[in-house]
Parts: structure tokens; sequence; C-alpha cells
């Protein structure tokens, strides 16, 4: 059966299982949405995120704004319970909003460009043992291999609680982990506002040019710690990640 037998117009083209030419970054898309929508949205949209654990836009990059957005806003009704091992004994737990809990908050963050996805080392060491979940959108999930038009500049942010399991538990307490698309020098302004709310900062990278060791060397001084985190691998190059 021919598109005319479908009464199908002829600029109209199906679109491949495997064809990405036309397809859209899953970050592309919810940039957009939550760029577009208002506030209570945007806090319907995050909450959905969070049942399906999913890594939440914590700062949206600045596209018709001269600012960032920051989405504390949306997700000031989301409350989590864990399990602190300091009340693992008595069973206890506590429960308190997310927004309004003090937990210290790990960065990651990436200079230049680098041949293994960060977002893909991230859940690999967020996930508990033998329980993989993809928190963050990396290059081998669905269209995440698809060149991102407008989400570089955006900080994603995923939480981690204790169940009280002991040495199964990959914190004894609560931890923020947040995670920056794109590279830091063209991102420099989100890069500062990570380097001012967490306690450490991880940067990955494969390599460092004059340009980037002058930009790294003004935040002499800083209270945060930064780890520079790089992987050397041997033989044929792999394709560079933006992730």
């Amino acid at each position: 059966m021919d598109k005319e037998e479908l009464d199908i117009p002829e600029d109209f083209s199906f679109l491949s299982d495997t064809d990405t030419s036309d397809s859209l970054h899953p970050l592309d898309v919810l940039c957009a949405i939550l760029l577009s929508s208002d506030s209570f949205l945007q806090q319907e949209i995050l909450s959905k995120m969070s049942m399906c654990q999913f890594a939440l836009p914590l700062l949206l990059p600045a596209l018709d704004t001269p600012k960032c957005t920051l989405l504390l806003w949306a997700m000031r009704d989301m409350v989590r319970k864990w399990r602190p091992h300091s009340l693992a004994e008595s069973r206890g737990f506590r429960e308190e909003s997310l927004v309004l809990t003090s937990m210290p908050t790990i960065s990651f963050v990436r200079m230049g460009s680098c041949s293994f996805s960060k977002s893909h080392l991230l859940n690999e060491v967020h996930s508990p043992s033998q329980q993989h979940h993809n928190f963050f959108v990396h290059w081998d999930m669905e269209s995440g291999n698809v060149p991102r038009a407008i989400a570089d500049g955006l900080v994603e942010i995923s939480w981690y609680f204790p169940g009280g399991m002991g040495n199964s538990d990959l914190f004894p307490e609560p931890v923020a982990v947040t995670n920056l698309l794109g590279d830091i020098e063209s991102h420099w302004v989100q890069f500062s506002f990570l380097t001012e709310i967490s306690s450490a900062v991880f940067i990955v990278t494969e390599s460092i040019s004059e340009i980037e060791y002058a930009l790294l060397s003004s935040l002499q001084g800083s209270a945060t710690k930064y780890c520079f985190t790089s992987i050397i691998r041997l033989g044929k190059p792999r394709k560079r990640w933006n992730s």
C-alpha cells in the first residue's frame, strides 16, 4: 500500500528505527518544554521525573533570557524518606523536604572533550550494587547519541539516600550529585555556580590547555575541593563524548 492509497501527503516521510537524522536529543526536548512552561507545569514535570528516578534539571541554560533558570521552586513539594546509619539499629528513619534538607553536594563537570561518557560513569557510580539505573541520560540510551542543540549548559541533579543497610549503602548520609552538560569553558557561569554550592567538584578531562589552566587558576582561594579525573585509553581513539 503506497502513500496515495493511504491519502498521505507526498512531503510526509517515515523515520526508521535507526534513522536519527531528524531525531531530537531527550534533554533538548526537556529543556524546550520546561523553558516554555509556567511554574506549576514545571513542578508537575519534575514530580513525574522524580517518580521514575531520573536526574532532575536544576539549572536550565539561558536561551531567550539573560540568566539561567533555577528550578528549586518546582521541587518544593518533594519529600524523601531515608534511614541514616545513626538510626540503623533503632530502625528509625527521617522524612524531610528535598529542597530543605541539608546535605553535601558533589558536582561533576567536563573540561574539553573526552573519550568516555561522564553521564554513563555517574550512573555506574550512583547505582546501588547489582541494581544499575540510568539516572542521567547518556550516549547509549535511545536518542542519547543525537547531537544536543540547546541542552548544553543544563545542570542536572540527583540524590542518594541511604537505607540503613550498612556496607551496601554508598554513603551513610544523604548526598546530592550534580552534572553539568557541556564544557566548562563554554559554560563558566554554571560552573561558577556549582563551585559555590558544592563540597567537591570533580573535573573530568584528558588534557588541559593553557587557556583552561588560566581559567582554573582563577579558582585559587576557593573553599571547594577540586579533583581531576582522567582516563587514559590505549590503542585506537574512540568517539569524543559530550555528556
